[in-house]
């Protein structure tokens, strides 16, 4: 009896154990459809947001290869009004009046022109209408070297006349002013032969200095230069309108110096003194134009 009764006993605890692992394996199959089925529930929304994810990219495509409009830009700019007496802006002149005595464009000009602007002049730092002609193609200036009484140069192998604005200005060789090129706006060097326009002159053409011309707007320049033996020099050049209207013009352009210089004694035999001689040298020019039109009466 007690060994059946035994038995049985683990009968029923194998019974118990099957149960109870048949019931912990349904419950994790539950376990495992309930977190199925949340995963699921969570995911079904979020569909319609991947669906839409190709239409907001279609529309950003479509965004950015539409044609930008950009805000209007207006440019306003004024003409180069170069005349044939007035400022170049520039080493390169369009306009000359030395050879038809009217203002032309170059290009249309059938002579040969050189037009040496005021911004080559100080470029150049040159200190003399003959200075000032150096490097132009078929003139050779400073004939004789350095000389103080005069600019002296050939054309084309041979003599020019000098003419400034148009007039005759150099008459022989020792009776002249010479002309101080700060004054000058330009200097225009004319090749070959043209007594048809000026009259009896040389064969090797024409050099016409080009005055410093009233401007509509004002421009004050004032300058010291100081040098060896003693040189000091001022300048000034002012132009621009006398009243509000701008109907008249005025120029004045000038400079003066000083320098100490040693010179030879008249004795013969006698060597260098230190004897010094001024040598001042001035010239100014002042002129009123009148600009625009006035009423009758």
């Amino acid at each position: 009896m007690p060994q059946r009764a035994t038995h049985r006993r683990g009968r029923h605890r194998s019974h118990a154990l099957r149960l109870t692992t048949l019931a912990l394996g349904l419950q994790a199959a539950g376990m495992v459809w309930a977190q199925q089925s949340a995963s699921a529930d969570a995911s079904a929304p979020a569909a319609a947001p991947a669906s839409a994810a190709p239409a907001s990219a279609a529309t950003a495509t479509a965004t950015a290869t539409a044609p930008a409009e950009l805000p209007a830009v207006t440019v306003r700019a004024t003409s180069d009004n170069e005349t044939a007496t007035g400022p170049v802006f520039g080493y390169v002149a369009k306009r000359s009046a030395t050879a038809t005595k009217t203002d032309t464009p170059i290009m249309e000009t059938p002579q040969s022109i050189t037009v040496i602007t005021r911004d080559r002049i100080e470029a150049q730092g040159a200190q003399s209408v003959q200075q000032a002609m150096g490097y132009t193609a078929g003139v050779h200036a400073g004939l004789y070297g350095n000389d103080n009484r005069g600019d002296w140069g050939r054309f084309r192998g041979t003599d020019f006349t000098q003419y400034q604005d148009g007039l005759l200005n150099a008459v022989g060789y020792y009776n002249n002013v010479r002309p101080d090129v700060y004054a000058l706006e330009r200097i225009d060097i004319l090749r070959g032969p043209s007594s048809m326009l000026f009259g009896q002159g040389a064969v090797g053409g024409i050099l016409n200095l080009v005055s410093k011309r009233p401007q509509p707007e004002a421009a004050r320049e004032i300058g010291v230069q100081f040098g060896n033996n003693n040189r000091k020099q001022v300048q000034a050049d002012l132009t621009g309108p006398l009243d509000a209207d701008g109907k008249w013009l005025s120029v004045s352009a000038g400079r003066a110096g000083a320098r100490q210089r040693h010179a030879c004694g008249l004795c013969p035999g006698q060597s260098l003194s230190d004897r010094a001689v001024a040598d001042v040298s001035a010239e100014q020019r002042y002129v009123v134009y009148a600009a625009g039109e006035f009423p009758a009466g």
